[in-house]
């Protein structure tokens, strides 16, 4: 009973943390939106994908991803995270504590019988 509570309170504890350091406010706000990279698309740290949260408006909003085969999408995003049959998912954003992921930001993409785009949404 008493390792559960203890437990617990650490992962309410950890959840409830935030930095709140407010004093820098000289610096130049970081840069939340970038071109789309099909290199920088694939790199990782620390199992997360580093730039694909600042890419996707970019991606999204270009349309040229819209008029892509399947084929074409696979060799400029590479293989998706998931499949389930007409559907790709790309994780852009995971938030984790440990090994447990507690949100997860997709981009999804619908294919048509023919394997052209039908639709890209975000879903998180």
């Amino acid at each position: 009973m008493k390792t559960r509570l203890l437990l617990l309170f650490l992962v309410v504890s950890g959840l409830s943390c935030q930095n709140r350091d407010k004093t820098n406010t000289d610096k130049e706000p970081e840069k939340t939106e970038m071109t789309f990279d099909k290199e920088r698309w694939r790199v990782t740290n620390d199992e997360a994908y580093a730039y694909r949260d600042k890419m996707v408006d970019d991606l999204i909003n270009n349309k040229k991803l819209k008029k892509l085969k399947k084929k074409a999408i696979l060799e400029l995003l590479g293989a998706p995270d998931r499949t389930d049959s007409d559907y790709l998912f790309y994780t852009i954003r995971q938030k984790r504590m440990f090994i447990l992921p507690l949100q997860t930001k997709s981009m999804v993409i619908k294919l048509k019988e023919n394997d052209s785009v039908e639709w890209i949404k975000m879903h998180e």
